[in-house]
């Protein structure tokens, strides 16, 4: 059975699933911001793009950048696949995750070191 769901409906189907499982309380609130936070690490420039696009940047703190929602996100990245495998990644490690993850550096490294 041939896969027919673009990227964008891919994402949006992440999202949604991530969003059910807090709805159904399987995971806590925290995990969603954690997944969002991650991906905003990753996509840095992206979630940048966005702001300024969106005008959401304080001109009195021009370098702090509100997280971007990853189906807004997606629409500025470059390489769609490389951002789905990124987004499926975070949220394993974040599911899978005994606890809160700490040190969001380290996470975002393992997470580029699963790149193939």
């Amino acid at each position: 059975m041939e896969n027919d769901k673009s990227n964008a409906e891919i994402v949006e189907e992440l999202s949604d699933s991530l969003y059910k499982m807090y709805e159904n309380r399987i995971i806590h609130e925290s995990i969603l911001d954690q997944v969002e936070t991650l991906l905003n690490m990753i996509y840095k420039e992206e979630n940048k793009e966005y702001n300024i696009d969106n005008g959401l940047i304080d001109s009195n703190n021009p370098d702090y950048c509100p997280t971007t929602p990853p189906y807004s996100l997606f629409d500025y990245v470059e390489n769609e696949d490389q951002f789905i495998e990124d987004y499926r990644n975070i949220i394993n490690m974040s599911v899978r995750s005994d606890s809160y993850i700490s040190n969001y550096e380290d996470a975002v490294n393992q997470i580029i070191k699963l790149r193939a």
